[in-house]
C-alpha cells in the first residue's frame, strides 16, 4: 500500500497499491492452449431430487454414484443445498442435487428423461441406503 504521505502528495482520495512486475518472466512462460467447446445446439432438463441422509454422508457420496452410472444422457451434477431442522431427526440432513440432462444431437423428451432420472436416483438410494425426502 502506497504510503499516506505519498497519496497526500497526490491527493488519491482511496488506498493505492503499487507492485512490481517481470514481464520477461511472465512473457517467458509457454502459451496455455485454448481449450474450447461450443455451446449447446439442444437445451438440456434439469431436475433436482433431495435425499435423506445420515450427518456423517456426504454430497461427494452421492455426486460419486451418480457419475459411476456412466449415462450419456446425465451431464452435470450440482449441489444445491442442505436442510436440518423440521421434520428430520437429529442424526439426519437432506441433501439436495441437480441433475442435468441433455443430448448433443436431439431435444430430449420428457418421458425420456423422467424414466432415465427414476433409474438414476433409485440407483443411488439403492447402493448408498438412503431415500428421496418427500
Amino acid at each position: 500500500r502506497l504510503s499516506d504521505e505519498i497519496a497526500a502528495h497526490y491527493k488519491f482520495r482511496q488506498p493505492v497499491y503499487v507492485a512490481e512486475l517481470d514481464l520477461q518472466t511472465a512473457l517467458a512462460e509457454p502459451a496455455k492452449q485454448i481449450i474450447y467447446q461450443p455451446l449447446a445446439k439442444y437445451p438440456g432438463i434439469l431436475r433436482d431430487v433431495s435425499f435423506v441422509i445420515k450427518r456423517s454422508g456426504q454430497y461427494q457420496d452421492i455426486h460419486t454414484a451418480i457419475v459411476e452410472q456412466n449415462t450419456e444422457l446425465c451431464r452435470n451434477v450440482i449441489f444445491v443445498d442442505v436442510y436440518e431442522g423440521k421434520g428430520l431427526s437429529e442424526d439426519e440432513r437432506s441433501l439436495t442435487v441437480r441433475l442435468e440432462y441433455r443430448s448433443d444431437d436431439r431435444t430430449l423428451v420428457e418421458d425420456e428423461v423422467e424414466s432415465l432420472h427414476e433409474t438414476i436416483v433409485t440407483n443411488v438410494e439403492n447402493k448408498l441406503g438412503i431415500e428421496r425426502r418427500s
